[in-house]
């Protein structure tokens, strides 16, 4: 940043790259987070946990609305019709997951396939117990990441890397299982994990 963007020009928001915007969210967060973390009164319980979390939360939404309201609205907003009928339609990165799968379903199947499976396998997890905090984060950020790509499809990027996480455990557990008694039907399942998981099968 330092290096790339002028110095008259560090004080400028861009909604779409990494600016002012992006360092302050950032840098409230991630203090907000550390005095969450150190301070006894914010994590004595998990209601106070919860409770600070989502003050901190208002705390930087209220932050983005007041100061860069810029960055809320659509992007492309005030763009001609005309344009966005014979250009930004046929982007495929700016369509949602309803479009895509009207326009080329098995573009959508290779952009959702392994984040779905991945949030599939995490309910089971859970389902099942045995569930700890690196779970929690882990499904987190891969919930929101296939939100924000069911919404622009430009987010799948971030959902299949977080997909490969708990694909990854899957995988693992199967080769284990496949070492301690192995058989035909557990190297079957053994691979049939791996295919599944890897995202160029389903391309």
């Amino acid at each position: 940043f330092a290096a790339t963007i002028p110095v008259s020009s560090w004080g400028q928001a861009q909604c779409d790259t990494f600016s002012l915007v992006q360092f302050a969210v950032t840098a409230l967060a991630g203090a907000g987070l550390a005095i969450i973390a150190s301070w006894k009164a914010a994590n004595a319980t998990a209601a106070r946990r919860l409770m600070s979390l989502g003050l901190l939360a208002v705390a930087l939404a209220l932050v983005v609305v007041l100061f860069f309201p810029q960055c809320l609205a659509a992007p492309y907003a005030h763009l001609d019709p005309r344009l966005q009928q014979m250009w930004l339609g046929y982007i495929e990165e700016a369509q949602s997951i309803v479009q895509l799968v009207a326009d080329d379903p098995a573009r959508a199947v290779a952009r959702f396939a392994t984040p779905l499976v991945a949030i599939v396998l995490m309910a089971l997890h859970f389902s099942h117990g045995g569930w700890r905090r690196q779970d929690s984060l882990v499904a987190a950020l891969l919930v929101v990441a296939v939100l924000v790509s069911a919404w622009e499809v430009r987010g799948s990027t971030f959902s299949i890397a977080f997909a490969v996480i708990p694909l990854s455990a899957w995988i693992a557990k199967w080769r284990q299982r496949a070492e301690a008694s192995p058989s035909s039907g557990s190297v079957l399942r053994m691979a049939a994990a791996w295919l599944i998981s890897v995202n160029a099968i389903w391309s």
